[in-house]
């Protein structure tokens, strides 16, 4: 079964053809009476000979633009109902919109659930305004009539005098938050009220209405008897009986739902700027980082190739050395991104085993003896030999060697790397066990320690003796440590600097055991 069109007339102006086409198929369905202008002066022609309660236009046409024709049609119709479009937030356009008093205002790209729900909301404003019309004298006659209308609809109905007193609350009330409507007549109604701030803007409109005699919404938060506070949107009009105001009649909605959509949307486009930022940095390496040591491995290669007899065995010898460590960087970088690339796409296994933290650390710091040799570091391991983790092997090396190699690369010759235990403060320190590798090296900038672990910032500096790297190392750590249920930080002091000042870098992360 088809859903039912909402019975409204509409008439939708736009001016580019594939945007007036997408519109017109995402709405085409949901309208009783639908039509479509392509400039402001077609439509002002039309206007005149449908007299559309609904107009939906873009505002940056050529000629005359959309809120110019909106001005226009509301000399003829003050009571039109006006949805503006634009892919601009430009000011003007939306202190001109603002003075025209328009019904909505969507900005572009168009999405369709935004555009079905004001619709929606519009539609509920005019059914009301016509209910409210053909009812509003067979209700100040007769009270019966008014129980009849309001009775039989889920929303709840309010009509309340221009002091906030509640004239009349609808059987719908109880189920809606507990309130029995006949005991709560007489009442006032800032007891429906969860927020201060909400009942004081209502007080308000009650104001604004009386001198203006105009129809709306707001939402508030809503405080029903029997259960925790929800959002509610509250649509009201005058009632009118010659000529001046005697009540409002509110109609009170329950968009809990809605409002839960409209979060998960911010959620899903927050966890996609999120991706935008993790794709940029993913090619940023791919383009700069991988490239560039190619470049240099491919310079020294050519000279070999091309001038090798004309160079000493100990020139010879030196430019294989620098070839030698360029591929060794250049496949830990590999390695990072490959295991960074899988973690993304969830691809990697996760087997945690009991695994002895000493042995682990030692194994690690033979492969990476030669870089330790060369910069003559004193290389300290604290660990007894009875600590153990429970830890995915892989993910728990890659952690360990990317932070030593960190220590490595930031320290000067003959400084020192130590590697510890550290006991876990707070409600898991029965659970995990904290390890943390220390440097005396160069340090890290306050103003950058809170962005090395960030996928979209751009943290990575040369070491000391110029070696490269991208900074993924420590976001892949931060990655494996989360997996594991443990934290990760840092804490640094500059140093190395003119005068002698003695700095470093200890990192720190824990693990279950």
């Amino acid at each position: 079964m088809k859903d039912a069109k909402l019975n409204i007339s509409l008439l939708f102006v736009e001016d580019e053809d594939e945007t007036r086409k997408n519109i017109t198929e995402m709405i085409s369905r949901t309208i009783a009476n639908f039509y479509v202008a392509r400039n402001a002066i077609e439509a002002l022609e039309m206007f005149g000979q449908y007299k559309p309660e609904i107009v939906l236009s873009d505002i940056k046409m050529p000629g005359m633009n959309g809120l110019q024709m909106v001005e226009k049609m509301k000399q003829i119709n003050p009571q039109l109902k006006t949805i503006m479009m634009s892919a601009f937030t430009d000011t003007n356009y939306l202190l001109k919109s603002i003075d025209l008093q328009v019904d909505g205002y969507i900005i572009k790209p168009i999405r369709k659930e935004k555009l079905i729900s004001t619709l929606q909301k519009q539609a509920d404003i005019i059914l009301l305004e016509k209910k409210v019309e053909k009812h509003k004298n067979d209700l100040i006659k007769s009270e019966e009539n008014y129980r009849l209308l309001t009775e039989t609809m889920k929303d709840v109905v309010v009509r309340i005098s221009l002091t906030g007193e509640l004239l009349y609350l609808s059987p719908a009330a109880e189920g809606f938050g507990g309130y029995m409507h006949e005991e709560e007549v007489g009442g006032d109604i800032s007891k429906f009220f969860a927020v201060e701030n909400d009942y004081q803007r209502a007080v308000k409109l009650i104001a604004e209405v009386v001198q203006t005699h105009k129809s709306g919404s707001f939402e508030f938060m809503y405080k029903p008897k029997n259960k925790a506070p929800f959002p509610v949107e509250l649509t009201y009009v005058p009632l009118i009986k010659s000529g001046k105001i005697y009540a409002i009649q509110m109609v009170l909605r329950d968009i809990t739902e809605r409002k839960n959509a409209e979060l998960a949307l911010q959620e899903s486009e927050a966890q996609l700027r999120e991706t935008n930022k993790t794709k940029d940095k993913f090619f940023s390496i791919i383009a700069h980082d991988l490239r560039s040591p190619f470049n240099t491995l491919l310079g020294f290669s050519e000279i070999l190739n091309d001038e090798f007899d004309e160079y000493s065995t100990k020139e010879k010898k030196r430019f294989i050395g620098i070839i030698y460590k360029g591929l060794q960087n250049t496949l830990k970088l590999l390695d990072n991104l490959l295991y960074w690339a899988r973690s993304q796409k969830g691809t990697i296994a996760y087997n945690p085993e009991k695994i002895n933290l000493l042995v682990l650390t030692n194994e690690i710091s033979e492969l990476l003896n030669q870089s330790i040799e060369n910069k003559s570091i004193k290389l300290i391991n604290e660990l007894e030999l009875n600590t153990y983790v429970e830890a995915d092997r892989d993910m728990l090396a890659t952690i360990i060697r990317n932070l030593l190699s960190n220590a490595i690369k930031f320290t000067n010759k003959h400084g020192e790397i130590t590697i510890k235990t550290f006991l876990v403060s707070g409600k898991n320190h029965n659970q995990f066990v904290g390890i943390s590798v220390s440097d005396t090296g160069v340090g890290i900038p306050k103003e950058v320690q809170s962005k090395i672990f960030d996928i979209g910032e751009n943290t990575s500096t040369k070491g000391t003796e110029n070696e490269t790297g991208t900074g993924l190392g420590l976001i892949l750590c931060k990655e494996f440590v989360k997996k594991h249920g443990g934290k990760i930080w840092v804490e640094s002091e500059v140093g190395n600097l003119p005068g002698g000042k003695a700095g470093g870098s200890t990192f720190y992360f824990t693990m279950p055991y």
